[in-house]
């Protein structure tokens, strides 16, 4: 599963991780020629903020995916929505 989108903030950055942690599977972030592990805080702050990354999650688990693939559009209402107040 691939998901891009912008990584807004070091606090957005914090809670992805947090969230990947919970994972048996391997989560990668890449931007540009860079790719870090997406559980990985020390690597997901060393992109930058704002940063768009592409988000690679190495899974052939269907649940898995699926409760991946609900968190992420979870966390990008919740920046968006904190974004516009």
């Amino acid at each position: 599963m691939k998901v891009n989108f912008i990584m807004k903030s070091p606090e957005m950055a914090l809670e992805f991780v947090r969230f990947s942690s919970e994972f048996v599977d391997d989560i990668e972030l890449k931007n540009e020629n860079i790719s870090v592990d997406g559980k990985s805080i020390l690597g997901v702050l060393s992109i930058g903020f704002p940063v768009e990354v592409e988000v690679i999650f190495h899974s052939d688990n269907p649940i898995a995916l699926r409760l991946f693939d609900a968190y992420i559009t979870k966390l990008l209402n919740d920046y968006e929505v904190k974004q516009d107040d």
